[in-house]
């Protein structure tokens, strides 16, 4: 766990011309999650789906996250801001009993984005969650970590 920032980056290519293939963004998480960083797992961004201009990223400990794609002004990609974001209650009963070193809560492994907005979440302790995304409803974002990391 990087002491600047709280998580792995995605990063938004451009390869419109295969030959020269350039970096226009990058997304992490916009705030840092308290919790034990002990697992290389817990450091990481899992699976991602897109879905029309969505991009929706499974963050194990971070739950699920949702940011905007403008590949149409790839000038606005440079940071995209977070527009939604689902975590799984912690407290929540388990479906199972933690073992093998994997008791983390939320602990989620997959994001399943439908056309209708709906989001299957699978979360590894808690079980499945069916949750929508309306992106018709604004939501207050947090800044976006500064791709160098914030100054120390």
């Amino acid at each position: 766990h990087p002491v600047n920032r709280p998580s792995g980056w995605i990063y938004i290519l451009d390869d419109t011309n295969p030959a020269d293939v350039k970096e226009i963004g990058r997304w992490t998480l916009p705030v840092d999650v308290e919790l034990d960083w002990n697992s290389v797992e817990l450091f990481s961004t899992h699976y991602f789906r897109v879905l029309n201009d969505t991009v929706f990223v499974a963050m194990y400990h971070g739950g699920v996250w949702a940011f905007k794609l403008d590949l149409d002004h790839p000038e606005n990609m440079a940071l995209p801001k977070s527009v939604g974001a689902f975590v799984p209650d912690k407290n929540a009963p388990t479906g199972r009993v933690a073992n093998n070193g994997y008791e983390y809560a939320p602990f989620v492994l997959d994001v399943f984005p439908y056309p209708d907005g709906s989001l299957v979440i699978y979360d590894g302790l808690s079980g499945v969650y069916v949750v929508k995304y309306d992106p018709s409803k604004d939501m207050p974002s947090p800044e976006p970590w500064p791709r160098e990391g914030k100054k120390l």
